[in-house]
C-alpha cells in the first residue's frame, strides 16, 4: 500500500459504493446515480483533465414525471489534453475526447453488473470496470477506444457527504459526497500511451430524484447573461484543496488549507461568495460565447479566499432532457491566488491544475411568445 493512502480517516463504505436506489421508494419516478471520478494529471509535456462516471437515468416514455430523456445506464468518458508549453495561454479550439453520453449508447438496466464480495464492489457496464476497495480504486477496462489502467486512493482528508448520506438521501431527495483521491496510471488512446503522474482528483457519489429540476429552474440573471445554471470548481494539489458547487446564486465551497476543512455556505452561515465570469470566448466548435477566466472570493471570519482560474482548454457532452438539453461545459484551467488566515499569515496559490464545469442550458424544447415552457406538465 503507498505512503499517502489514507488508514485513519474516514472512507465510504461498500454500501455507499453499492447503487443507491433500492434505498429508495418504489414509487420514484426519476432517479439518477452516479459513481466516478474527476481528476487532473499530468504527463511528461500535457496537462490533463478527465471526468468519468457510469450515470443511471430513470427516464423514458415508462416514466413520465421524469425530467430525463432517456432510462439506463451509460458510461460517460471525457479526456480533455492541453500541452504543458500553453499555461497561461487564451483558449483554443483544441481537440478532445467524448464518449457515451449520446441516448444510442445507453445501456439497459440488466446490462449493469454490480458485485459484492467481503472487501470489494465492482462495477462492469460494456468493458469498462470500476473497483472500488476505499480507501482504493481501479479504473480499467475500455470504453469509446480507450484503454484504462488508472490506480487511485484517498488522500488523508475524509469524506464531504456535501449533499447528505446514503442514508439521509431517500427522505430529502438527494445524497452524495467526495473524498480525495490521488493516484497514477495509463490512459491508452489514439495509438499512444499516456502515463498519468501527479492525479488530483475526487471520487464522487452523487444521486437525486426530481426534486433537482435541471431546466425547471427559472432563469438565473447572469452577466454575461445566460451562461450556465450551475458550476462546479475543483482545485486539488497543494497545500490549498478547493472544492465548489451549487448554482451561480446559491454557491457553496469546501476549502481544506493545510488540513483545516472550511465551508463557505453564505445561505447557511453568513460568509460570502464572489464569482465572476470574465474574458469571453468564442468557442467555434459549440457556438456558445464563454467565459475563458473567471475570479472567485470567499470569505468568512475563518479566512478569505482568492481564487483566479484561467482556462486553456476544453471538453464537453450533453444531457439530454424531456423539457431541454444541458451542455456539461469542462474547463481545464491554471488556478493562482492564496488564503489568508485571520491573523494575516497567507498560504499561496501558485500554478495549479483545476477543473472548471459549467451547467448550460443550450435549448428548452417548447418556447411560447411569453416565454420558455421549463415547468413540467402534470
Amino acid at each position: 500500500m503507498a505512503d499517502d493512502v489514507t488508514t485513519d480517516v474516514t472512507t465510504m463504505s461498500l454500501d455507499d459504493e453499492m447503487p443507491w436506489r433500492p434505498g429508495f421508494p418504489d414509487d420514484v419516478e426519476s432517479f439518477y446515480d452516479d459513481i466516478g471520478w474527476s481528476f487532473t494529471a499530468e504527463t511528461d509535456d500535457l496537462d490533463l483533465c478527465v471526468g468519468n462516471f457510469i450515470y443511471n437515468f430513470m427516464g423514458g416514455p415508462a416514466h413520465p414525471k421524469s425530467q430525463f430523456l432517456c432510462d439506463g445506464w451509460v458510461h460517460n468518458n471525457l479526456i480533455i489534453v492541453s500541452e504543458k508549453s500553453r499555461r497561461g495561454q487564451p483558449m483554443t479550439d483544441n481537440n478532445f475526447h467524448r464518449t457515451g453520453m449520446n441516448p444510442a449508447d445507453f445501456y439497459g438496466y440488466d446490462e449493469l453488473k454490480v458485485t459484492r464480495t467481503d472487501s470489494s464492489v465492482t462495477w462492469e457496464l460494456g468493458d469498462i470496470v470500476f473497483t472500488c476497495t476505499p480507501p482504493t480504486w481501479h479504473l480499467g477496462g475500455s470504453a469509446g477506444g480507450v484503454e484504462f489502467d488508472v490506480h487511485l486512493r484517498q488522500l488523508p482528508e475524509p469524506v464531504v457527504w456535501s449533499y447528505g448520506t446514503r442514508e439521509v438521501a431517500p427522505s430529502q431527495g438527494i445524497g452524495g459526497g467526495y473524498c480525495y483521491v490521488t493516484g497514477e496510471g495509463t490512459i491508452k488512446t489514439g495509438g499512444r500511451t499516456l502515463e498519468l503522474r501527479n492525479i488530483a482528483g475526487v471520487h464522487e457519489r452523487l444521486v437525486f430524484t426530481s426534486g433537482l429540476d435541471l431546466i425547471g429552474q427559472a432563469g438565473i440573471d447572469t452577466d454575461p447573461p445566460g451562461f450556465g445554471q450551475g458550476i462546479a470548481v475543483h482545485v486539488l494539489e497543494g497545500d490549498v484543496s478547493v472544492w465548489g458547487l451549487g448554482s451561480v446564486n446559491e454557491l457553496m465551497f469546501f476549502v481544506t488549507v493545510e488540513g483545516n476543512h472550511l465551508t463557505y455556505l453564505p445561505h447557511l452561515d453568513g460568509s460570502t461568495i464572489t464569482y465572476n465570469p470574465m474574458d469571453m470566448w468564442h468557442d467555434r466548435r459549440s457556438g456558445l460565447y464563454m467565459p475563458s477566466r473567471w475570479q472567485v472570493v470567499c470569505e468568512s471570519a475563518d479566512g478569505r479566499l482568492d481564487l483566479e482560474l484561467s482556462g486553456t482548454a476544453r471538453g464537453y457532452y450533453p444531457w439530454d432532457l424531456k423539457r431541454g438539453h444541458q451542455l456539461m461545459y469542462w474547463f481545464l484551467c491554471m488556478a493562482n491566488g492564496s488564503f489568508t488566515y485571520p491573523d494575516g499569515r497567507v498560504v499561496p496559490i501558485e500554478n495549479r491544475r483545476a477543473q472548471h464545469e459549467i451547467v448550460r442550458n443550450i435549448l428548452i424544447h417548447e418556447e411560447t411568445l411569453d416565454g420558455p415552457v421549463r415547468a413540467a406538465k402534470s
